[in-house]
């Protein structure tokens, strides 16, 4: 079950918050080549992401992002997909944040996620903050819990 190739969709991402050395950089890459083969994706797997900016930081170096992204099906302002759908969009969220999570714990990466450019969280040290457990991935699940019990 697919939608319209017309359907909005958004970018699902995640990236180091601090700048990347060689060894966090092929952390990532590693950890988005692995997700790519753990399991059908509904729009393409992950994508490593590995770009500089224009943009600099206060000290002057250029904004470098490295990290994975994830392309989803929009439901916002109101835009619906089937039940279907959402669900498997929410666990392939759930899959890359619990292995973004285990690679932040285990090698001591920071990561920030993002929703269509709009921050919904990050990791620290292996623990999701607030907002992406409660905000995003619970309340996300609620939802579709309470599209269940109408239909």
């Amino acid at each position: 079950m697919s939608l319209s190739s017309d359907h909005p969709r958004l970018t699902f991402l995640f990236f180091l918050r601090e700048p990347a050395d060689e060894g966090s950089r092929t952390a990532v890459a590693s950890l988005v080549h692995e997700l790519r083969g753990r399991r059908r994706w509904l729009l393409g797997p992950p994508a490593f992401v590995d770009e500089v900016g224009a943009e600099a930081n206060e000290d002057g170096s250029l904004i470098e992002t490295v990290g994975g992204a994830l392309e989803v099906y929009s439901t916002l302002r109101g835009l619906t997909i089937p039940e279907r759908l959402d669900e498997q969009q929410l666990e392939e969220v759930e899959t890359i944040v619990a292995a973004v999570a285990d690679l932040s714990g285990r090698e001591g990466l920071d990561f920030d996620f993002e929703l269509g450019l709009a921050p919904v969280g990050s990791v620290e040290s292996g623990m999701l903050d607030h907002s992406l457990r409660e905000v995003l991935i619970n309340e996300w699940r609620k939802s579709l819990n309470e599209r269940r019990q109408k239909s």
